[in-house]
């Protein structure tokens, strides 16, 4: 990397972008294990009436929760571990995103 990248680099600032993007990751995850602690007391409470309608839909919601939740944290790590020192990736949209698209889509 020559100088003039890493002095155009220390004028960019991108403090209050990777820290929305940080904090909001970790609410996100924060309410993924309250959705599973959710799902977990559902089951408790209804064990012995078998497979239901509901059992299932709460299976696929949660499975769409985790596979969102994945989704988001590699979008992440792509853009603030692999991609830290390289603001022209900030240009390109990673495939988690298009992904976590079309999954929060449907």
């Amino acid at each position: 990397m020559d100088s003039s990248t890493t002095s155009n680099m220390a004028q960019l600032d991108l403090n209050n972008t990777f820290g929305v993007l940080y904090i909001s990751t970790a609410i996100g995850a924060i309410f993924f294990g309250l959705s599973i602690v959710q799902a977990f007391l559902y089951f408790q409470t209804h064990k012995g009436s078998g497979i239901t309608f509901y059992k299932l839909a709460v299976c696929w919601l949660l499975f769409l929760d985790a596979l969102h939740v994945a989704l988001v944290n590699f979008t992440v790590y792509h853009y603030l571990i692999t991609n830290y020192i390289n603001p022209l990736a900030l240009f390109e949209i990673v495939w988690s995103f298009k992904a976590q698209t079309i999954i929060d889509v449907s």
